[in-house]
């Protein structure tokens, strides 16, 4: 789902108009202009992404995608990318599979995966899963700082901050 991106096809700010506008990128714009976000780029009509600066100087991208539909309703993935499993690969044991594993069962707002970038490596990311009707701006903002401020700490915890 996620993609390397070679450019920047948008950026918005309050004067910008949506080019790409349906209604998972009017919504989201929506949101990011309320919660006074100041880097949203929308690289399609399924994808958009939004940097923030972090604590320390640090960063962190979030990319938001409209991945299709449950039960007849939107559904995006809000993620975010920790590193390539061939920068933390020896990392990558048994205990750390484990530890994971229980993050995700304790962690309500986002969980912890491996998806393939581009066509054939693979990250370590942190996502969550939305109702796009149902979901309200407090929701939305909750799921969005949660991904980035864990795809972040476990960025860190590898010595990293490439994204």
């Amino acid at each position: 789902m996620l993609s390397k991106l070679s450019k920047l096809i948008k950026f918005f700010t309050s004067e910008d108009d949506n080019e790409f506008s349906c209604p998972f990128t009017d919504k989201v714009v929506k949101y990011g202009k309320e919660l006074e976000w100041n880097s949203i780029e929308a690289h399609s009509e399924t994808h958009i992404t939004a940097g923030f600066s972090l604590e320390e100087d640090r960063t962190q991208v979030v990319h938001i995608f409209h991945t299709g539909e449950i039960a007849e309703q939107p559904l995006i993935q809000i993620s975010s990318p920790v590193a390539s499993l061939k920068e933390i690969g020896d990392k990558m044991d048994k205990d750390f599979m484990n530890e994971l594993l229980t993050l995700n069962a304790g962690a309500p707002n986002y969980k912890w995966a491996i998806e393939t970038i581009g066509e054939d490596e693979d990250y370590l990311i942190a996502s969550s899963d939305q109702l796009l009707n149902t979901m309200d701006l407090g929701e939305f903002a909750t799921a969005v700082y949660a991904v980035a401020s864990a795809a972040d700490k476990m960025e860190s915890r590898f010595g990293l901050d490439n994204y």
